[in-house]
């Protein structure tokens, strides 16, 4: 049994130097101290360096995360590095637009065709309101206020690949207006420049879009003689019936032709039922709106 107040073994591990003071206050053999004092310094020494007392084991396992750290974020650099993902990322950010180019807020204004479609007929009725506005203001013969040709005027540019800046009528504003009547010329040439981004393929000379353009070059000038400050005769119902059923027909022939896709039979065919529901007094109603665009607008 241990001598009272002699330092046993623990005594020695935990606290070498009071655990010698001790020793030889009983009376202890210095040497056998000194041995054992280098021995439990020997056991301090490697406990600290394999972590297996409590501070230790803390410090080893903190060593090893770190390691354990450094080597996941290696590895996931050398993952992201790879040629595979590379090209995984650039995949999925290629249609993303860059949030400073013009194209982001043009793909914000896109269009349907439906809607470009319908408008383009609405439009053109209201302008024949607006040809007979401006006779009244300037004395300009209504005949002579629209001509036929290629719009000169544009509002703006589309830089979304596969899409057109589409005129939604196409005519040209008698010169004499711009210089006599500058107030009426600026309305006037917002309206004919207005355009809506649509997918190409509706904006096509040669296509759909040529067509309807030419529809409104055919109807410029009976759509002249309409008085929309009257009432809806028969000769004005005619005329409205008769345009809206040459809308119908090359969107018809359209569809049939087999140059669009499903897809685009589908709009397509949208387009046809949105016209088929608007009935001739809306037309002729839109007509009427013509009459004071301009009014609102100057």
């Amino acid at each position: 049994m241990q001598e009272a107040n002699r330092p046993g073994p623990e005594e020695m591990r935990r606290n070498p130097e009071r655990a010698f003071l001790q020793h030889m206050a009983f009376g202890g053999n210095p040497v056998d101290l000194i041995l054992n004092l280098a021995q439990a310094r020997a056991n301090q020494g490697e406990q600290s360096s394999s972590g297996t007392t409590t501070g230790g084991s803390t410090s080893g396992n903190s060593g090893q995360s770190n390691t354990g750290s450094s080597n996941n974020r290696t590895a996931a650099r050398s993952r992201q590095n790879s040629p595979a993902v590379q090209r995984r990322t650039r995949r999925r950010s290629r249609h993303e637009p860059d949030p400073s180019s013009e194209t982001n807020e043009d793909v914000q204004d896109i269009r349907d065709v439906a809607y470009h479609f319908v408008r383009r007929l609405t439009r053109f009725v209201r302008l024949g309101g607006i040809g007979q506005y401006v006779t009244d203001q300037t004395g300009i013969q209504r005949a002579n206020v629209f001509y036929e040709g290629c719009s000169e005027h544009q509002d703006r540019r589309c830089s979304v690949p596969g899409h057109h800046a589409a005129h939604v009528v196409r005519v040209r504003i008698n010169g004499d207006v711009e210089i006599e009547f500058p107030e009426i010329f600026e309305p006037l040439r917002t309206f004919v420049g207005h355009t809506h981004f649509v997918p190409q393929y509706a904006n096509v000379w040669r296509g759909l879009g040529g067509e309807i353009d030419r529809i409104q070059e055919r109807f410029l000038q009976e759509i002249s003689t309409v008085d929309f400050r009257g009432g809806m005769t028969s000769r004005v119902e005619d005329i409205l019936r008769r345009l809206k059923q040459a809308f119908l027909d090359a969107l018809g022939s359209a569809v049939r032709s087999g140059r669009y896709n499903a897809q685009q039979v589908r709009d397509l065919n949208e387009v046809i039922e949105a016209i088929r529901e608007i009935t001739i007094r809306e037309l002729f109603e839109k007509g009427r709106d013509g009459l004071n665009y301009i009014l609102l607008n100057m």
